[in-house]
């Protein structure tokens, strides 16, 4: 009987739960069931600036942005929705992310753009830019770094950069010998990682 009394009360209080979720007011940010006509009419809107970002070019005759829009329509009145806007612009190492919240207003019959507010922006992904590399010869060369060393002779070099530093460099030489022994200082997660590598096979990992 004690079962069946916990049981009974359980399923009571889940009903009253289910209730009192589906009785709450939905959040101004919850999109609303808008006619179909409506959407066709604001997404158009959004559709034409979308096409605007991406037919400009920049100095290079290249296409450099490109512009997405959000399904969801925050409803402030009968004549003014909001809505999300992605736009991404590229340069030579950057690409920048900006996130809109555009206000389309009911203006004499037509859907317009009345406000642009900058909610964010991200521009922390970066890549290489091809050209930008620099090429050397040598007669002789020698680097010791952080453990490795590295000599060569008669030889070619290639710097690559990002971000107007150097970021990797490739060289191949008529006599070339190098070394690696980790640093008495080596951190932790450092000591893993060549642990790690030390029991690849040989020819992935050579010294």
């Amino acid at each position: 009987m004690i079962r069946y009394q916990s049981n009974l009360y359980a399923v009571i209080l889940l009903l009253l739960l289910v209730l009192a979720i589906a009785q709450l007011p939905a959040t101004p940010d919850e999109d609303e069931e808008i006619p179909y006509q409506l959407r066709e009419e604001l997404e158009a809107v959004l559709k034409r600036k979308a096409e605007r970002l991406y037919d400009e070019k920049n100095e290079q005759g290249l296409h450099f942005q490109r512009g997405g829009y959000g399904k969801r329509f925050e409803k402030v009145d009968d004549d003014t929705y909001r809505v999300i806007f992605i736009k991404d612009t590229v340069s030579d190492e950057r690409l920048r992310t900006e996130r809109f919240r555009l206000t389309l207003s009911n203006e004499s019959g037509k859907w317009a753009i009345t406000d642009e507010e900058l909610q964010s922006s991200y521009e922390e992904m970066i890549r290489d830019k091809p050209g930008d590399e620099k090429f050397y010869t040598f007669d002789r060369f020698s680097f010791e770094r952080e453990g490795l060393k590295v000599t060569a002779t008669g030889g070619a070099m290639v710097v690559d950069y990002l971000l107007a530093e150097p970021d990797s460099v490739i060289f191949g030489a008529s006599q070339l010998s190098y070394d690696y022994a980790p640093p008495v200082n080596l951190g932790y997660h450092q000591n893993q990682l060549y642990a790690q590598l030390q029991q690849d096979p040989p020819e992935d990992f050579a010294f």
